[in-house]
């Protein structure tokens, strides 16, 4: 009989188990956001969920959020690209950056000729240069004593993603992976057949996302 109780608990436990089932909660601008098209998300060193959307920034406590946008600073309300580096959030639009100030206002920095540097696709960061990515008009350095984006020449039009590791930053572009030193892009053997749109680092290897459905491994 004990061990029919036991059979009979243990099948109760398992089948209450096997059906769980996992549940969400959405949020959308009756919830608080400023505009319902979510581009991009990060999380800053204080916790705090940072949202990009194509009509505003909005900041996440975990309960509420709290929305900036032009009148705050930004550069324009429409958000492309989030990146916290060394403590400070960067903010991508179309022609432009924005960089969030201690006291959450935004000091924004517009390229010179608007029409040349279109989406903000990254930043990253190797010792204490911060460079931008965008998807058309290349690589850019972030000048931060003058507060300018400078060109670097010979780059990659149309960059995915960008990533730093062991002092290089790696390009995910349309015309495949690209390695720059800080001085010379170099194309990455056997990755100019693919499109690429993303990179992620696990440890010692970079995995590279592509739009025709190959993942690529350094």
């Amino acid at each position: 009989m004990r061990l029919l109780i036991s059979i009979l608990f243990l099948l109760c436990f398992y089948s209450q188990a096997s059906a769980q089932k996992f549940s969400f909660i959405q949020y959308n601008t009756s919830k608080g956001l400023p505009q319902s098209q979510v581009y991009t998300i990060t999380q800053d060193d204080a916790g705090y969920i940072w949202v990009g959307t194509f009509g505003g920034l909005a900041r996440f406590n975990g309960e509420t959020f709290t929305n900036y946008g032009r009148n705050n600073g930004l550069l324009n309300n429409r958000i492309t690209k989030l990146e916290v580096i060394d403590g400070t959030l960067y903010i991508g639009h179309p022609q432009g950056i924005s960089i969030k100030n201690s006291d959450n206002s935004f000091t924004s920095i517009s390229h010179t000729k608007d029409t040349v540097l279109n989406n903000v696709s990254g930043f990253s960061a190797i010792d204490s240069t911060v460079y931008v990515s965008t998807n058309g008009g290349g690589l850019y350095l972030f000048n931060k004593k003058k507060k300018r984006l400078n060109p670097i020449h010979n780059s990659p039009n149309r960059i995915r993603d960008i990533l730093s590791y062991q002092g290089k930053l790696y390009l995910a572009t349309r015309t495949g992976l690209y390695l720059y030193d800080g001085e010379t892009f170099q194309l990455l053997d056997h990755s100019e057949q693919n499109s690429f749109s993303g990179m992620e680092r696990k440890g010692h290897l970079i995995y590279a996302s592509s739009f025709n459905g190959t993942l690529y491994q350094l």
